[in-house]
Order: C-alpha cells, then structure tokens, then sequence
C-alpha cells in the first residue's frame, strides 16, 4: 500500500469511529450543608433555604438544650414524687398532668435541637433530610428503628467531621437508646417470674398486687434514662457547637461539595433480613402481650376480690333482713361467727358467702372472716353497722374496708394510713371516742356487742408490732 492509500484509510477511520469524550469531574463549591444548594461564602446566607452558620445558630441550640434540662428536671421531680404520692389520686393526677405538659414542651425543643444538629452535616453525608431524621420518629413501629440512626448516626457523622479532641462519646448516646429495650426484657421476665409465683402459691397475690417492685423500677428506669439522656444529649450539644466554633478552613472543608449532591446510601428498614426483622417483631409483641396479660390479670384480679366482698356483705345483709321478718324484726343475738352461722344454719345464706376472698388472717376473736354486731333489730339508725370485712387490704398506704350498714348500703371506706377497727369505729360510725371508750350513741348497743367490739380491738392489738401498741 503506497502512501496515497494509507491517507485515505486513515481518513475513512476517522470518519468512522464516533467521538469519544472523557467524562467531566463535577466541581466541588462551597454548599449549604442543609440543602447542598451552591453558596458564596462559608458565612453566607443559603438563597434556597435560608440557613447559615452563624452565632445566631450556636446560640438556638444551646437554648434548646437548656429548655430540655429544665425538661429532665421537671422529668425526675414527677418520678420521685409520683412514688410518694401512692394512693392520693387527685394530687397524683395534678402534678402528672402538670409534668406532662412539660413534658410535651420539652419534646417538641429537643427535636428542634436535633433538626438544628443535621442541619450543619452536609447532604453527601447524610441518609435523609433533616426533616425526615424527625418525621420519621413519628411512624409507629418504624421509629424503633429509625431512632438509632437519629441520634446515634448523628454523633457518628459529628466525630468524623471533628478532629480527634473535640469528638463525643458514642456509647453514652447508644446507652440512651438501648436501655428502653432493656427495661422492656426486664419487665418481661419480672412479669413471668411473678406470674409463675402466683400460679404457683396464690399467697403472692398481695405482694404482686402491691405493685412495689414494679414502681420501684419505673422510678429507678425514669431516674436512669433522664440522667443518661441529659449525658448523651450534651454529646450532640457539644458536637454541633464544635463544627460551629471550627476555624473557617475546616468549615470550608466540610461544606465543600458537589452542588445538589445526593444523599448516602440508604440501607434497609431493620438492621437486620426482612424474615429475621419480623420474627423479632412478632416476638416482641407477643411477649409484650403475655406481660400486659399477666399484669392485667393482677390487677383485674384485686378489683374482682373487692367485687365479690362487696357483694358478699350485700347478701349478708339481705339475709339479715329476711331474719328479721320472720323473727319479729329481731337480727341474730350472737355477734361474731355463731351469729352469721345462724343465717346459714336456718338457710338464709350460703355457707360460702361467709368466705371473704381478703379475709387471709382474720383478727375477729372468734375467727370469723367477718365482724357482725349481733343482737340488733330492724329499728336500728341507717347509719348503725351491722358487719365489717373481717381483714383490712392496703392499698398504698391507706387501709380498705367493707362495711354493711342497716339501711342494706355496703360503701367501701378507705381510711388514711394503716388503721384497724377502732379508727373505724371512731370515725364511720362514731361509736368509739379517741381513748377506745364509748360514746353515747356506742353505749346504746347491747352489753354483748360492747364486749365483742371490746374483745375485737384487744385482738387487734394483739397482733400489731410492740412499738406500734397504745
């Protein structure tokens, strides 16, 4: 081939193979860390969403946080006065209530603090939008999740943008988000273990239904996690102060990026497979359903017991009305026992009836289940007690009783502190005087019933601690 034909083999070649660029590198410009949108300077005002790194922002997060302290502290005030305020309702309620608004204040600047903390990690670093790491925290069942990357992931991308001396601790921040999950386990075992108890010897159905164990580990978790919070959120705190005290290099390194680039890699909803994901869940929730099953049943079961009492003295009470009829308006003479055995004796009553479910120790002389006044009839006062609930149930710090009056009521009457019958006697129905002595409307009743209620308090007394005896 002569060198005329070479030319125009080349020429065709040329012709023929397409035009092949080498592809671009996309410049890195200073950009908002917030939207990615190109800014001119590193102080300057994002034109797309109006953020910048200034004093103004340094000062709205330290401000943030200190409103979620005030948070914290209000957090464990309710927590510890909750404890002690068992029993009284109304004033358990009011502050609760108060707690709680503050509560809802609180949550709402701690996640303005922590959408003001994503906001300064540029986009390229980031899975999500500062919104979404926020919104997310609202889809039930997903937040569960989603919380680790919002708090925990956060604190990951501050100590790696922040050089070696200023970086958080990230275990105090996973801490904070583990221990909830291992309250949950704690409670779950706590509530089968009692439950095995109570199956196993019902004797344990006043310790479980007192509830202290349970209390007593709220208050220790409440106490715990707002001192663990307090710490892991002072790590984001100090984190986001430390990118905005950086030196202008370094914030001009960190907001260098492709204009409107794309956020990282997102990964899957649960860290782990989707089959494993949601046999962790269905076992959560069914061990969940067991404890909440458990708990339900022990405290169901205490308003059962106070149901059946109740109506135990309501039957007693209708029997004695059908003695009374046909016995010229006379009740049983015998107080105690033999009295109730008289109506249970001649049919008036079923024998079973005269089993209080609370009645575990009885302290009537006798060893009734149940204190009957005997030897009164149906001109009695309405206000005049004919039986009383022969044991006393605490609840909280306040004594229970059941009491059968002679107009047919049976009201449940809480007294404050751990009383026994004389407080009763003293001030339901006014029969007693602050000395154990009777007043004149107790010196009405018949020499036997005096003797009986007489005989009823040396037994009680009997029976309590010698530093607690008149």
């Amino acid at each position: 081939m002569n060198e005329q034909q070479e030319g125009v083999t080349a020429q065709k070649e040329e012709t023929i193979r397409p035009n092949v660029e080498t592809a671009s590198v996309p410049e890195e410009k200073i950009c908002c860390t917030r939207c990615a949108t190109e800014i001119p300077d590193i102080d300057a005002v994002c034109p797309a969403c109006g953020f910048v790194w200034d004093a103004t922002r340094k000062q709205n997060i330290i401000t943030y946080f200190h409103i979620y302290c005030i948070g914290l502290v209000a957090a464990l005030l309710n927590a510890v006065i909750q404890f002690f305020l068992q029993g009284r309702w109304l004033m358990s309620f009011a502050f609760g209530a108060l707690t709680g608004i503050i509560g809802i204040v609180t949550y709402i600047y701690a996640l303005m603090f922590l959408y003001q903390c994503w906001s300064l990690i540029p986009k390229k670093d980031r899975r999500a939008w500062p919104g979404q790491y926020i919104g997310f925290l609202f889809v039930p069942f997903y937040n569960l999740y989603w919380m680790f990357p919002a708090y925990y992931g956060l604190v990951k991308r501050q100590n790696a943008l922040l050089p070696e001396g200023k970086r958080g601790n990230g275990n105090v921040v996973l801490a904070m988000l583990i221990l909830p999950y291992v309250f949950v386990f704690f409670m779950i075992m706590v509530g089968a273990v009692t439950g095995i108890l109570l199956v196993m010897n019902p004797g344990y159905a006043r310790w479980l239904q007192a509830r202290y164990l349970q209390e007593f580990t709220v208050v220790v978790f409440n106490i715990l996690m707002i001192v663990i919070g307090y710490l892991a959120m002072l790590q984001l705190k100090n984190g986001a102060c430390s990118l905005l005290e950086l030196p202008p290099e370094e914030k001009s390194r960190i907001m260098m990026s492709v204009p409107g680039a794309p956020g990282t890699k997102k990964v899957p909803l649960w860290p782990v497979w989707t089959s494993g994901g949601c046999c962790g869940c269905f076992f959560f929730m069914f061990m969940a359903g067991i404890v909440a099953g458990i708990f339900g049943y022990c405290s169901n079961n205490e308003q059962r017991i106070n149901v059946q009492c109740r109506n135990n003295m309501k039957q007693i009470g209708l029997a004695l009305k059908m003695y009374s009829e046909d016995n010229k308006g006379q009740y049983p003479p015998y107080c105690g026992e033999k009295g109730l055995t008289m109506l249970s004796g001649k049919h008036y009553l079923p024998e079973k009836v005269l089993v209080c479910p609370n009645a575990a120790k009885s302290p009537t002389p006798d060893g009734a289940a149940y204190v009957y006044l005997g030897g009164l009839n149906s001109e009695a006062a309405p206000d005049t007690i004919l039986a009383v609930c022969g044991t006393s149930h605490d609840v909280g710090k306040d004594t229970r009783f059941h009491v059968l009056f002679a107009d047919g009521s049976v009201p449940e009457i809480i007294l404050p502190g751990k009383v026994g019958y004389a407080e009763l006697f003293q001030k339901c129905c006014v029969i007693l005087d602050d000395r154990n002595g009777f007043t004149e409307k107790g010196k009405q009743l018949p020499p036997a019933t005096r003797d009986y209620i007489l005989r009823l308090l040396d037994t009680e007394q009997a029976k309590k601690p010698v530093s607690l005896r008149k």
